[in-house]
């Protein structure tokens, strides 16, 4: 799927496309989609809203949201919108919805999101 990188100076970059082609991401309804919908959103910025507004939009009904989202918390992605959820929404579920014991966020749980 896509995945953040970072340059040099630790800035995050343009996302590369990176598919499995056996996997969830060939799937996503993101993948006809500019990556950078998904991470031109900076946290603090007042454009945040609007541009994770419209990715959430894209985000809302794929059918592999919440392997999306899965991925994002497991693999603690810290930039972008994932599974329809911000850096900052991603850090908020993970404090009300996993053990605060575990380093890793999935566990055995599955992670649905409400339609």
């Amino acid at each position: 799927m896509l995945r953040s990188s970072e340059n040099d100076e630790g800035a995050a970059t343009v996302p590369r496309t990176e598919v499995d082609p056996s996997g969830w991401q060939v799937h996503a309804r993101c993948r006809d989609y500019d990556p950078r919908t998904f991470f031109e959103a900076e946290e603090g910025n007042d454009s945040l809203n609007e541009a994770s507004g419209a990715a959430k939009r894209i985000c809302d009904g794929c059918v592999v949201r919440d392997d999306c989202l899965n991925y994002a918390l497991d693999a603690d992605e810290q930039f972008g919108v994932w599974g329809g959820l911000t850096v900052r929404e991603r850090k908020q579920f993970k404090w009300f919805h996993y053990p605060r014991n575990t380093s890793r966020a999935l566990g055995n749980a599955s992670t649905s999101l409400p339609r």
